[in-house]
């Protein structure tokens, strides 16, 4: 993922003799797909093309999606591996609170008290709760931030700044 587009999908191989691709969906809301006019691909150099979406056929697992510009079995194939991209002002608008795991990647994570803790690195999902793992500034170890009320105290998208409450043993 570049920054200003965002990957929500996958090509994974061609489908049938007229220049359908199979994809596999890297998003939370696969049902954006019906709704695409126009997708980028992107192979994994960064190289980039917009193509026009005709239809987009939803399975189980994975989508079909047919292109105007690819026509061909041959074709096809040669979107194999490619990322479907959208620019990142098109992805689904989530409910207040919530936030896209891109969105939290690399925001500063500091106590109430201005204590900086570190940088967000990954964001590990549990049946419980997500938690944010922190690389912590000059220390070289990383320390894992439950993603709750009860710690996460406030996520500024703005400032690029998660505000936690220290909590005995949080950070050692």
């Amino acid at each position: 993922m570049t920054d200003s587009y965002v990957t929500i999908g996958q090509i994974t191989k061609p489908h049938g003799v007229q220049g359908e691709v199979c994809v596999f969906p890297l998003t939370d809301s696969p049902e954006r797909f019906t709704s695409l006019r126009s997708v980028y691909v992107e192979d994994r150099a960064g190289d980039r093309r917009q193509l026009t979406v005709v239809s987009v056929q939803q399975q189980p697992r994975r989508l079909t999606i047919r292109f105007a510009d690819v026509t061909t079995a041959a074709a096809a194939e040669e979107l194999r591996g490619y990322f479907l991209i959208v620019p990142r002002e098109e992805v689904v608008r989530l409910p207040p609170g919530s936030f896209y795991v891109f969105d939290l990647i690399g925001m500063r994570v500091e106590t109430e008290d201005g204590e900086v803790v570190g940088q967000v690195i990954n964001v590990e999902h549990y049946p419980a709760n997500d938690v944010y793992a922190v690389h912590r500034d000059g220390g070289g170890k990383s320390v894992l931030i439950p993603a709750i009320k009860e710690i996460v105290h406030e996520i500024d998208l703005q400032e690029r700044r998660i505000r936690i409450v220290n909590r005995p043993g949080l950070l050692e």
